[in-house]
């Protein structure tokens, strides 16, 4: 009862700015805010008393590795010195480069390699050849477009100009699919809304915009 009734206020809140700027809305947004800042300070008060203090202090393990990771997040903040914010550097390239590897890793393999894998075009089923035909294609004439090291004349601009097209349409696809998933994100919550108790916070909702229009046009 209690949660249905935060929910369908939560999502009225949310929502209240389709119809226009409001205090309802900076409310909702200074809840959701809010929320994630606390859950975050949990997660990290959680973390740093099961990793840091019990393995260090309580158990006192003092040569784990832990060691090594409280350090770097101690360098880190040695930014706020005038005197030793170039310690701050480390961690952060190592951090930084550690990402980026990861990152390149499963970029290069998912989106590079597997794309442009011949084999994947010998198989029985052909509306599989085809598909993975398509994305070969796709996959190098998207490529082309991004070889500045040479203009787009002659043969590289017919395929950088497919290219084009070919990420258009990649967009357009991501964007209808984005769309689609907070649509059908949205509609899953109207039956929050139309039955109690969320229906009671909904014709609350209705009467404000109706007052709201009323004491406008006066």
């Amino acid at each position: 009862m209690i949660d249905a009734l935060v929910t369908s206020i939560v999502i009225l809140l949310a929502w209240s700015f389709l119809y226009r700027e409001n205090i309802f809305y900076r409310i909702g947004e200074a809840l959701l805010v809010g929320l994630a800042l606390a859950i975050s300070v949990k997660v990290g008060l959680d973390v740093l008393f099961n990793r840091i203090y019990v393995p260090i202090v309580v158990k006192q393990q003092w040569l784990s590795p832990t060691l090594i990771a409280v350090a770097l997040g101690l360098m880190m903040y040695t930014r706020f010195s005038k005197s030793l914010w170039w310690v701050s550097r480390w961690p952060i390239a190592l951090l930084s480069g550690a990402g980026l590897g990861v990152a390149m890793k499963g970029a290069v393999m998912a989106q590079i390699v597997r794309q442009l894998d011949i084999g994947s075009l010998l198989t029985r089923d052909i509306f599989t050849g085809i598909n993975n035909l398509i994305l070969l294609v796709t996959a190098i004439t998207s490529l082309a477009y991004f070889l500045y090291t040479f203009e787009h004349k002659g043969a590289l601009a017919p395929v950088a100009k497919l290219g084009i097209y070919s990420m258009m349409i990649c967009f357009g696809t991501t964007l209808g699919l984005f769309l689609m998933s907070n649509i059908g994100f949205a509609i899953s919550l109207i039956p929050n809304l139309v039955r109690p108790p969320g229906l009671y916070v909904s014709i609350v909702a209705i009467i404000l915009i109706i007052v709201d229009n009323f004491l406008g046009k006066k």
